[in-house]
């Protein structure tokens, strides 16, 4: 017998997990998540979140909130090679992708780049996910799984009083990180180039402001003859050095004792009498990988469990975050009873190829900028960086959640698919792609609210048509009640539900007159159909046509008939 049940189980509450269960009840699921630590991150990692991270906490309704949790002061963009911070500048190391024109990405998103300290971020997700009817338990530990074709049996302990509870979950999603006791239990990999570093952080508290000069300095590489790392200055006194440690040659994270400690951020900072409080020692594997799997029955990996990134550019943050974005609908209309199981192999066939992809580009990155030093020689190889844009929102999704334009037939996807990238400034609105981002007005006063794209993917599907395409409409309306699919539908255009504020939506979708495109919820094309003259066209062809494009949407496999 089982003391209790949720439909979710989520492993793991950091940046990821918690994550998941912000979108998981953004659409109406409350899932249950374990954490084993007692609270949330009391460190600074991973401050940068990528525009599209922020587009989908914007979904959420949190982004202000987001960007009102820190104001980490990043005065100047690039990295700062020194011989100490107080010392001697090498120079600005300010690789292009570092000075993205802001004017591009107004381009293809409504959201920004927030910078927002880890131990800031993640009570601001678990306020909401609580809000939402999340139960989050720290202090808490998965302490063994047994998935079978139904379900999945956990045992949870609480860490202070040792009571254990079985908990029965519909689905299981492993969002433990990089160590994940679940993946190792199911026999899952990581695919790569492996572990690229062995290396230990020291978070420690000193005040630097002398040392930084006025400077808006937040990470510098250090290289001198005492220590080569890198230093990472967040707000007040907190601070972080990050060096390497080499078990080839006996050296361990055990030779970190605090005196050590003292020492070398002495020697990083160059202030050899700096008074220092060491706070924390954390050994970690710099490693690029990606499991072999992203499933295993009712078992999921998202985040650390799933790919392992350098850290350049936060993309392994990021990329979980958005992970979990893609899971979480598809769980919630399987959960629902909207979906078939089916559709939860998407999530592996869409994912997996951009995780890898990301994962190949934060390693030449990682070594273009890192590895290579502040002055590469001369024999040195030129690195072939993919744009930032491009990373972010030029990728696209082949699975059976993607229809093609002929015959809506779910595109083909293997376990060889391989992401490409295109240019998101040149938009094609084809299926697959992300939504290029266009803006609407509600209504037609002049200081009408705003809507991107983005805005109207929430929690349902959605479909848009200009003023000419009343008949998808009523299809979309028959429909949403019959087959009970979450479904909403604008027209577009003067008279319609949303007036096109740039003119852009004829040809940044091109389905032209009477056409129609249907996004998923997590904003993505997922259907597209050209424009037919209406008065040529049956009525009763636009609800069938649109049935059949959501069963083989949200019932790949089966009778779409």
């Amino acid at each position: 017998m089982y003391d209790e049940r949720t439909p979710v189980l989520i492993a793991g509450g950091g940046l990821v997990g918690l994550s998941m269960a912000l979108f998981l009840g953004q659409h109406g699921v409350r899932p249950l998540l374990v954490e084993r630590h007692s609270g949330t991150a009391n460190h600074a990692r991973t401050p940068g979140y990528n525009p599209r991270t922020m587009e989908l906490f914007r979904s959420c309704g949190i982004e202000d909130a987001i960007r009102d949790a820190d104001d980490w002061p990043v005065d100047k963009t690039g990295i700062l090679w020194v011989e100490t911070l107080a010392g001697e500048e090498i120079g600005w190391l300010e690789p292009p992708e570092f000075k993205a024109d802001l004017s591009a990405f107004a381009e293809v998103t409504p959201s920004d780049w927030a910078v927002c300290r880890q131990d800031r971020l993640e009570p601001v997700l678990r306020t909401h996910a609580e809000r939402l009817g999340g139960d989050l338990r720290f202090g808490t530990r998965l302490v063994s799984f047994e998935p079978d074709p139904e379900g999945v049996t956990v045992v949870i302990e609480d860490r202070d009083t040792g009571a254990r509870r079985t908990v029965r979950a519909d689905y299981l999603v492993d969002a433990e990180g990089t160590k994940s006791e679940i993946r190792r239990a199911l026999g899952i990999e990581h695919v790569g180039a492996g572990v690229l570093d062995h290396r230990v952080s020291i978070w420690f508290r000193a005040d630097l402001s002398q040392a930084r000069r006025g400077r808006g300095v937040v990470l510098c590489m250090v290289r001198n003859p005492e220590v080569t790392g890198a230093l990472r200055v967040t707000t007040g006194d907190q601070a972080a050095l990050t060096v390497s440690y080499d078990p080839a040659k006996g050296e361990s994270p055990e030779d970190f004792t605090p005196e050590r400690c003292v020492q070398l951020i002495r020697a990083a900072v160059g202030v050899p009498d700096l008074p220092v409080s060491v706070e924390m020692v954390s050994p970690w594997d710099l490693a690029a990988g990606v499991a072999q799997r992203y499933r295993q029955g009712r078992v999921f990996l998202v985040g650390d469990s799933a790919h392992l990134m350098p850290p350049a550019g936060a993309y392994g943050a990021n990329t979980g975050i958005q992970e979990s974005h893609n899971l979480a609908w598809k769980l919630a209309f399987v959960l629902g009873g909207v979906a078939d199981e089916a559709l939860l192999d998407s999530y592996q066939a869409e994912r997996r190829p951009v995780a890898e992809l990301t994962m190949h580009e934060t390693v030449a990155r990682w070594r273009s900028w890192f590895a290579a030093g502040p002055h590469p020689g001369p024999d040195a190889e030129p690195v072939q960086l993919a744009d930032d844009l491009g990373l972010m929102f030029g990728y696209g999704y082949r699975s059976a959640a993607v229809l093609a334009e002929k015959d809506t037939e779910a595109t083909e996807a293997t376990g060889d698919t391989v992401a490409t990238l295109a240019d998101p400034r040149e938009p094609t609105g084809a299926p697959g792609v992300r939504a290029p981002h266009v803006w609407f007005a509600e209504s037609v006063s002049a200081d009408a609210t705003l809507v991107s794209t983005t805005d109207l993917c929430r929690s349902a599907f959605v479909l848009l048509t200009d003023v000419t395409g009343e008949q998808w409409r009523r299809a979309a309306l028959l429909l949403r009640d019959r087959l009970g699919v979450p479904l909403d539908c604008y027209l577009i255009g003067p008279g319609g539900d949303l007036r096109d504020v740039e003119g852009r939506w004829p040809d940044t979708f091109r389905i032209g007159a009477g056409g129609a495109v249907l996004l998923r919820p997590d904003g993505f094309v997922a259907w597209r159909e050209r424009g037919r003259h209406p008065d040529r066209v049956h009525e009763q062809e636009h609800e069938q046509t649109l049935e059949r494009v959501l069963r083989r949407l949200l019932h790949p496999g089966g009778d779409t008939s």
